[in-house]
């Protein structure tokens, strides 16, 4: 008889060992996924790990800084290199259209469903020297050379180009190709009370 208690008292204490465990793991959870959302219990803030650099780019332009359209970017990966770029640099940024070329059905078609990039008028200049960069650096995984086939591989590249204008009237980004539009700075309008 004393074997069984013993047996129940040490399945009970088991047991209630077990269930401590995972409440404490499952409230350690909720904790780093209210911290991952900005908020603890009790509705304080998080501590910042880093900033997103597309809130502070809505935060300055809300605050009356002036935007300014850079470049389109047509490919998804690209996208995502210039948002980390950019991140990494603390250059505020936002991507109109981001998602419209996974929206948009039928073949990609380049500057027709393009996600447009915008940056805060001062940092134009270091925004551009970023992404001029990056579609003229290396491609083929970062080698620098012209991938397979050198030579022939742009020979074939410029035949598919040209059955795709003939035949569908749109040139179709291949996929290692950089779909990086870059704009020049636009103009500041003159007000036209100044003018004589």
């Amino acid at each position: 008889m004393n074997v069984k208690f013993v047996a129940a008292a040490l399945a009970l204490i088991f047991g209630a060992a077990l269930v401590r465990y995972y409440s404490e793991r499952r409230k350690k959870r909720q904790d780093e996924a209210a911290t991952r959302a900005g908020t603890l219990e009790g509705g304080a803030a998080a501590p910042e790990e880093g900033v997103e650099m597309e809130r502070v780019f809505l935060d300055e332009v809300a605050a009356g800084r002036r935007a300014l359209r850079i470049a389109s970017v047509y490919n998804q990966y690209d996208i995502m290199f210039v948002k980390s770029l950019f991140q990494s640099e603390q250059i505020p940024y936002y991507f109109e259209f981001e998602n419209m070329s996974k929206l948009r059905t039928g073949i990609p078609v380049f500057s027709f469903n393009n996600a447009l990039l915008n940056v805060l008028e001062d940092d134009y200049d270091d925004a551009y020297a970023v992404l001029a960069a990056y579609k003229e650096g290396p491609r083929d995984g970062g080698t620098g050379d012209e991938g397979p086939g050198g030579e022939d591989a742009r020979g074939v590249e410029r035949i598919r180009n040209a059955a795709e204008i003939v035949l569908g009237g749109w040139k179709s980004p291949s996929p290692g190709e950089r779909a990086i539009e870059l704009y020049d700075r636009p103009k500041t309008p003159r007000d036209p009370r100044n003018q004589e």
